[in-house]
């Protein structure tokens, strides 16, 4: 494990790294062959260029979790409490 601050270059080749990975998976091949690889990334500022970083293929795609707000909390709790 890395200590320490992690490059956007480095999070572009995991990213990539997470792709071939799968893609290579014989379970993968068996049973989604055909289908789009998601790699989900939060919005740390390491993360923003991960996609102009990471080269392209047609069957991945790279998805950004919405930015976060403590009042989106408040939406989902029960109004029981």
């Amino acid at each position: 494990m890395q200590r320490g601050s992690i490059r956007m270059d480095q999070n572009a080749e995991f990213a990539e790294d997470i792709y071939l990975t799968v893609k290579s998976l014989l379970s993968f091949q068996a049973e989604f062959s055909g289908m789009v690889v998601a790699i989900v990334l939060d919005n740390a500022p390491d993360h923003s260029q991960t996609e102009a970083r990471m080269p392209g293929h047609d069957d991945c795609v790279l998805l950004r979790l919405s930015p976060y707000s403590p009042f989106t909390i408040l939406l989902r709790v029960p109004s029981a409490c």
